[in-house]
């Protein structure tokens, strides 16, 4: 019993860290999540071993679950960044161990009511706080303790399908209870409004009208017109969700991007269809297969981390197959909601079980749209309410842990007297010959106090294992941060980021001391961050200048075209790469190779003043004035254009930046 209560503990004080700092999203707020899963499964591994029988709970979902990560785990052999795959594959398995811990350790009534009260009671929280901020600051979106307003909007319909459930259709007594879950809805109703999600109010929409139809089938049509109704002509300070549906992309140039990202992606997919790019990858895929934006400063500006529908992200990071096996866990799931709410209804965990069957189905309309599943918190509370569903009318299979026990049990394979489980174990022998059999096992076995000395030392050794690989990017990103890369690179040696950064570090010092020694290191340090992330252009970049700026002799020229011209293979519509391949071209004389690259630049960048402003200099230098004239107005024209535009992205930023260190002409 003791067993039981640390476990649900465990799993509460995941529900209530995880949505508390940036949805578990950053490194140091995701590793707290991990230890405290570790601690669950220590207990859990503990009480195998004292219960002597070990206990596991066969669901619809266990095989394509199993198969899933089976292809997660194949897709690292073809991964582009091997650390962000690895990373992506420690989540997706802490999901579902979450996923197994409920379904094989909440059962009875009191624990399912702890973790659904700790779930509501942090949502109620999350939602106090975002409401706060909406009116304090002008009636902005808010994100409270999210990373953006649309992670929070989702992560809101989860509590919002849960007190909807309980509210409309639970067999809760008591005035004050009912009272406190209308609150509740209320809240949550209000909070995704001042959010104006347009992806989760679709989803939204979806499921209230889903509501009305299992509460009444006639009226399903009538809820989702007043559902449309109530959201157009609710008076709130901010515009409506449905004014904004309708009106997207009228003075948001970024608003049809999705798109634009869905054909990326597409694209991805096409291109490995089978393992795709590695687990956790799209954002290093992306730039090959950027897309200009029209009607800002910057158009190829957009830069995309997820595809924003799960599903095409997981055909263009897994394939086609991973893919599949994820519409099976879905029919799986789909297939035992129905089952649930046809043998459930008019019972009394009717209303709980429509709540975590609606939450789970407005995530997975949302995933349609955005990327929910790659918030932990979402993520998290998502396998907790689908471990609650299977677990629900799962009897588990108990399988005795030690032989001697099966032979000497008085019953056959079937039901237990306790509660209901199915015993695999042998029929008993009669007479001398059962006798002689359970002796011969027994010596079979050894002493069973060596057998649960083992059982405990190699328990502890794979949770220590387990916790060093959880906590070591954790020490990794401290030491990052302070600037100690090489004892970065010891905790995590997967991640280029480090090595890239120790590399420049090494330039840095070269330039200061001139000591050579620096130099190769650098040189190193580079080539391991290439091969770690062999597609990051960025990285080529870096290498191809420091060739040209570090290094003497022909032979450097070569070097940094070669390494200038794999970035533009891995990023083509990169008008920097173009423009600085140009300069190196520039620096040798090579005029025509350099007019040819700062036109590409242009041509991807009209704005770009830096490349209008060389490229005349060229044109001035090659005693061709016209031409010449023409790029100093072009570079004067988007300088005061850049002046007065605001800008959205790192990119942007970069443009913007230089058009600083660039004279005027006169």
């Amino acid at each position: 019993m003791i067993f039981e209560r640390l476990i649900t503990l465990c799993l509460v004080a995941i529900i209530l860290f995880s949505p508390l700092f940036r949805a578990a999203l950053p490194i140091w707020a995701i590793t707290p999540v991990y230890l405290i899963l570790l601690v669950t499964l220590a207990i859990w591994l503990v009480r195998i071993r004292e219960d002597r029988e070990f206990s596991f709970t066969r669901t619809p979902l266990d095989l394509p679950i199993l198969f899933f990560i089976l292809f997660a785990s194949l897709s690292l052999i073809r991964s582009i960044n091997i650390h962000h795959s690895i990373s992506a594959l420690y989540r997706l398995i802490s999901y579902f161990l979450i996923y197994f811990l409920v379904v094989n350790n909440i059962k009875n009534k009191l624990e399912i009511k702890k973790l659904i009260l700790s779930i509501l009671g942090v949502s109620v929280f999350v939602t106090l706080y975002g409401l706060i901020e909406f009116f304090i600051h002008n009636f902005s979106p808010p994100f409270s303790t999210f990373p953006n307003l649309n992670i929070f909007a989702s992560f809101l319909l989860i509590s919002f399908s849960l007190a909807s459930g309980l509210l409309l259709f639970g067999k809760e007594r008591g005035r004050a209870k009912r009272i406190v879950l209308g609150i509740m809805f209320i809240l949550f109703l209000l909070a995704i409004i001042t959010t104006r999600s347009r992806g989760v109010f679709l989803s939204l929409t979806l499921i209230v009208t889903f509501l009305g139809y299992l509460k009444n089938k006639r009226y399903a049509l009538i809820t989702l017109v007043l559902v449309i109704l109530f959201f157009s002509l609710l008076p709130t300070p901010a515009n409506s969700p449905l004014v904004r549906l309708i009106t997207v992309g009228g003075k948001d140039p970024y608003a049809y991007t999705r798109l634009s990202i869905w054909k990326s992606a597409l694209s991805i997919f096409k291109n490995h269809p089978f393992l795709g790019t590695g687990l956790g990858t799209f954002q290093d895929a992306f730039p090959g297969y950027s897309f200009p934006v029209e009607g800002v400063f910057a158009r190829f500006g957009k830069k995309a981390s997820f595809a924003h529908n799960e599903y095409l992200q997981i055909a263009s990071e897994m394939g086609i197959f991973a893919l599949g096996i994820f519409m099976w866990i879905l029919c799986a799931f789909l297939k035992k909601a129905k089952e649930l709410l046809r043998n459930l209804r008019g019972k009394e965990e009717y209303g709980l079980v429509i709540g975590l069957i609606v939450g789970i189905m407005g995530i997975l309309i949302h995933s349609l749209v955005d990327f929910p599943l790659h918030a932990p918190a979402v993520t998290i509370f998502l396998t907790i309410n689908a471990g609650l569903l299977m677990g629900w009318s799962s009897s588990p299979i108990i399988y005795p842990a030690r032989p001697v026990r099966c032979l000497l049990s008085n019953g056959v394979k079937g039901r237990s007297r306790s509660n209901g489980a199915v015993h695999r174990s042998f029929t008993p022998l009669e007479g001398d010959l059962s006798r002689r059999l359970v002796l011969r096992e027994a010596s079979l076995m050894g002493p069973i106090t060596t057998l649960g000395k083992r059982y405990y030392l190699y328990s502890v050794l794979i949770i220590l294992i387990l916790g060093y690989a959880v906590i070591a990017p954790y020490l990794a990103d401290i030491y990052a941060e302070r600037g100690k890369y090489r004892k970065a690179i010891a905790h995590d040696p997967l991640c280029g980021e480090y090595h890239f950064k120790l590399a420049n570090l090494y330039v840095k010092q070269y330039r200061e001391t001139k000591d050579s020694y620096y130099r190769i290191d650098a040189y190193k340090e580079f080539k391991r961050a290439i091969r770690l992330e062999s597609r990051n252009g960025y990285y080529h970049r870096c290498l191809a200048k420091f060739y040209h700026e570090n290094f003497t002799g022909r032979s450097r020229i070569d070097f940094a075209i070669r390494a200038m011209k794999k970035a533009l293979e891995l990023s083509p519509y990169d008008c920097f790469f173009h423009y600085e391949l140009g300069s190196i071209y520039a620096n040798e004389e090579r005029y025509e190779e350099t007019i040819q690259n700062y036109k590409k630049a242009i041509e991807l960048e009209p704005n770009y003043v830096q490349a209008h402003y060389n490229l005349g200099r060229i044109y001035e230098d090659l005693d061709n004035a016209e031409l010449a004239e023409e790029e100093y107005k072009k570079a004067e024209e988007s300088r005061r254009k850049g002046l007065t535009k605001l800008t959205r992205t790192k990119y942007e930023n970069r443009l913007i930046a230089l058009q600083k260190r660039i004279p005027e002409k006169e």
